[in-house]
């Protein structure tokens, strides 16, 4: 401790008189990069007066904490400055970054184009990043027309250099045949170096390939490995796919414990599926404590997303007045939202509050619309009251109204809910 001191002071005397060499690694230190004290402010501070010494390192990296505006506020214009000065003299990772910064900064054909032309650059100096970035690009059709057989080189020469999100591509280009010869075997092989070097995207998608009978025998147990890896990277298709294999007991022993602790992290990190399964857990009091409240807060979230089945339980509570205030508008909104996205109980439950609603808001166009679509969707109920309503009778809401007076509903739907 004493030596790292010592040489502190020994930085500070020569920063201080004009050594570039001694401002940037102060400028590191105290941004925290260096393992020094953390003082972003100090640190940007010597970083600049490197910079403008002409020092390249010290402008590559005060260009990344300007992007990034973690350490200072963000100075795009800057940025893009000081990492040009590096790439027009020929260095790789100044030309890489620079690339990355126009990619991120406007999705313009000219930003791409001058993009992948500085990323293609550092690449051909062997920046793997940059080789499997390009690769990227040029597999979309980003900054270029679209170039599968450049793509693939570039992937390649990446894998090469042991990128694993290169061996992750390629081992997808082989399993569809994309590229290559179709060759499922080596594509997995592929995936499985990738997941066993840490990516939890390769894992995630090993955990699948266990599970899919079209990639041999179920293996459930080699699954719920892969797929715990990769959750526990804080991945969320595999936080959400352990959450359903622990709660349906399907591949490991149900597991309403695991189930919730999976389901609420893949919740938490965004996925809509997850959020109205933790709901449906909520409502129906398996897995966790019955609390309507709480399902109606997921749900929410859920629906918001775009998620159905979330969608058709907002338009239930507003037209029910579960848990929330009673509010027709917005339970039709929701429920058309749902509808649309061809979710069948909400085209029924649609169609028939459409049609029986006491809100001023019949429309027998809609309730004819909906029901019919949930009829040629085979539901049950609506099959049923095709048999005695004419969906499309001039009557329809008469008859729609005078049926479920005889079947209690919905009297008998909020009584489902509660």
């Amino acid at each position: 401790m004493k030596d790292e001191a010592e040489a502190f002071q020994w930085f500070l005397l020569s920063a201080g008189q004009g050594n570039a060499i001694a401002q940037y690694r102060l400028g590191m230190a105290y941004c925290n990069w260096d393992g020094g004290p953390k003082k972003p402010s100090e640190g940007v501070k010597w970083l600049r007066l490197a910079s403008e010494r002409g020092f390249p390192p010290a402008q590559l990296a005060l260009g990344q904490i300007l992007r990034d505006g973690v350490d200072a506020p963000q100075d795009l214009a800057e940025t893009k400055r000081l990492f040009r000065l590096g790439a027009e003299r020929g260095e790789p990772m100044a030309q890489y970054q620079l690339g990355v910064t126009l990619r991120k900064e406007s999705p313009t054909p000219q930003n791409q184009a001058e993009s992948l032309k500085w990323i293609e650059k550092a690449a051909e100096s062997g920046i793997a990043d940059a080789q499997y970035l390009a690769g990227v690009m040029c597999y979309v059709g980003e900054g270029v027309s679209q170039n599968m057989a450049k793509a693939i080189a570039w992937f390649q020469l990446a894998m090469d250099q042991g990128r694993v999100d290169a061996h992750r591509k390629i081992g997808e280009f082989l399993m569809k045949g994309v590229g290559f010869a179709q060759n499922i075997d080596a594509g997995i092989n592929l995936f499985r170096w990738a997941a066993e070097h840490g990516s939890k995207g390769a894992q995630y998608e090993m955990g699948h390939f266990c599970l899919d009978d079209r990639y041999g025998p179920p293996n459930p147990e080699e699954a719920i490995k892969w797929l715990k890896m990769a959750a526990e990277q804080n991945e969320p298709r595999s936080q959400n796919l352990l959450g359903n294999i622990y709660f349906n007991g399907k591949g490991a022993p149900q597991d309403f414990h695991q189930a919730v602790h999976w389901r609420r992290q893949a919740a938490e990190n965004g996925v809509a599926e997850s959020m109205t399964c933790v709901a449906l857990m909520y409502f129906s009091g398996r897995g966790l404590p019955a609390n309507v409240g709480g399902a109606l807060k997921w749900y929410r979230k859920a629906a918001d997303l775009g998620e159905a089945l979330a969608q058709r339980f907002m338009g239930f509570s507003f037209y029910l007045g579960l848990q929330t205030p009673r509010n027709a508008p917005e339970a039709f909104s929701w429920l058309e939202k749902s509808a649309e996205r061809g979710f069948v109980e909400a085209q029924f439950y649609l169609g028939m509050f459409s049609a029986i609603n006491e809100d001023g808001l019949r429309n027998a166009k809609a309730a004819r619309k909906w029901l019919i679509a949930a009829a040629n969707q085979g539901h049950e109920e609506a099959v049923s009251y095709s048999k005695v309503v004419d969906f499309n009778s001039p009557n329809l809401i008469e008859e729609l109204i005078a049926e479920t007076r005889k079947r209690n509903f919905p009297v008998r739907e909020k009584k489902k809910l509660q």
